[in-house]
């Protein structure tokens, strides 16, 4: 039988040679969360409508692609999607609302095999109403290093790049998927919980200790005691805990208690314990 350390490291280096999967080792995520365009007019400053009093019958495709790309380019390397027309018509939209169909996914979101670092979002706003030249407007969101993270990155832009009217908010992260970790989702990492190991993976692929536990010297097998518990007087063998070690009481392990024949504390009497001698 293999010691379970030998079986960690085992684990690991079969998963570091697995093909990377298909579907993709990071996620990027785009979440609209509202969209104004109180003149109803399209990118070259006409009506979408016979009459600007009606407003556009707006969709949005989204182009994600690397940092530095051809801003008037369409192709879209990294994906692309569209919510078609399964958006309410509105001179202002609020997408927590019905304003999206229940059928178009927000947050959107992109998978690929290896993150290229920075990326470079390109979202047009059409008019649906199937005229040749439908653009309202377009956005472009643009950053040379971004980097996988738990928190969502805020945009709010007053003005496309063809009218000052039209305003977009939105949100967007990037996770990398499983045990992929690491500033471009390349790094294998697997979280490690057992009686030799309470390690977790940082998002740059690196070992921490999991909450309750302490010292990556020793793969985090310290357990951090309930807090206020006595130094001394205190220990525990899982987090959270408060054990009271011989001649100590109290829920902290905070009070000495005499030893027999000594009264009334304190004496000069010393008492003899694992972290040393106290007066008692």
């Amino acid at each position: 039988m293999w010691p379970r350390s030998c079986l960690a490291v085992l684990s690991l280096l079969l998963l570091s040679a697995l093909p990377r999967p298909a579907h993709g080792t990071y996620y990027f995520y785009v979440e609209l969360q509202s969209f104004s365009n109180p003149n109803n007019r399209d990118h070259n400053g006409g009506c979408c409508e016979p009459s600007c009093g009606n407003p556009c019958d707006n969709y949005f495709i989204f182009c994600l692609r690397q940092a530095g790309y051809d801003r008037n380019s369409n192709i879209c390397p990294y994906g692309s999607f569209s919510t078609a027309a399964n958006v309410r018509s509105g001179s202002t939209l609020q997408f927590s609302s019905a304003d999206l169909a229940p059928s178009v996914p927000n947050p959107v979101r992109f998978a690929g095999n290896v993150w290229p670092l920075g990326f470079q979002l390109k979202i047009r706003v059409l008019d649906a109403d199937g005229d040749a030249d439908d653009l309202v407007d377009y956005f472009i969101i643009e950053e040379s290093s971004f980097l996988p993270t738990n928190d969502y990155t805020d945009y709010t832009t007053y003005g496309g790049e063809n009218s000052n009217d039209v305003t977009i908010r939105l949100r967007y992260r990037l996770r990398c998927r499983g045990n992929w970790h690491g500033h471009d989702c390349n790094m294998i990492c697997v979280d490690q919980d057992t009686d030799t190991a309470h390690l977790e993976c940082a998002l740059d692929g690196s070992y921490v200790c999991m909450d309750g536990w302490a010292d990556l010297t020793t793969q985090c097998t310290v357990p951090i005691c309930q807090e206020g518990c006595h130094l001394t007087g205190g220990t525990c063998n899982q987090p959270g805990e408060c054990n009271c070690e011989p001649g100590w009481s109290g829920d902290l392990c905070d009070t000495c208690t005499p030893k027999e024949g000594c009264g009334e504390w304190p004496h000069t009497h010393t008492f003899q314990h694992s972290h040393g001698t106290v007066d008692c």
